[in-house]
């Protein structure tokens, strides 16, 4: 039962999590397109796991932690590349390193 209770908090808290991030883009007042702000739904995937683990389980355990904090990272990191905060483009970045 309990992992059925982790599955439906983090699908409530997803869905939550991704209308705020929308009404957020549009009341932002500039016109965003999709290759822009994904990242920021696989930060907000990943903070919304590590909520349910956290609700759920009352503790912090490393099967939810880990997975959530590599979404987290890498929507960052993915977000430098898609919000043009680092000058090059990630193709650049991948062939320089």
């Amino acid at each position: 039962m309990r992992k059925k209770n982790k599955l439906l908090i983090f699908i409530g808290l997803e869905l939550i999590f991704c209308v705020v991030n929308i009404l957020l883009i549009k009341l932002c007042g500039r016109v965003f397109v999709w290759k822009e702000v994904w990242p920021i739904f696989a930060i907000s995937s990943g903070i919304a796991l590590f909520l349910s683990s956290l609700i759920v389980s009352k503790k912090i355990t490393p099967k939810f932690l880990v997975p959530s904090g590599f979404l987290v990272v890498l929507g960052v990191f993915f977000m430098l590349f898609s919000m043009h905060i680092v000058p090059i483009t990630f193709v650049e970045f991948v062939k320089r390193w």
